[in-house]
């Protein structure tokens, strides 16, 4: 065999040497993603199972509370001390009474 043909041969048996580790390496990390992916769903499951457990046991009470209500009534407003200009009162009685009047106008 001719030393080109020795090199070819050499390429083509390293070139599928590769493929082959290439193919190995993808179906070893598909089956970590199954595992991963089974993993997840086995949680999930379980979780809605300790979850569907903790709703069943609740126990719906219902009570009537019965008690005197309490009135309490403040004498001094916070309002009592609230100062509005008078732009501010003539823009509210205007408003109030229905007249349009422009806000910087008299």
């Amino acid at each position: 065999m001719s030393l080109p043909a020795q090199i070819v041969a050499v390429l083509m048996l390293l070139v599928l040497t590769l493929a082959g580790g290439y193919k190995l390496g993808m179906e070893v990390k598909q089956g970590q993603w199954d595992a991963a992916k089974v993993a997840e769903a086995e949680t999930r499951s379980q979780a809605l199972q300790a979850a569907a457990e903790a709703i069943a046991k609740i126990e719906v009470k219902h009570q009537t509370i019965v008690q005197k209500v309490r009135h309490e009534i403040t004498k001094e407003t916070a309002y009592r001390d609230c100062i509005v200009p008078d732009d501010g009162r003539r823009l509210l009685n205007a408003a109030a009474s229905g007249a349009s009047a422009p806000a910087g106008g008299e």
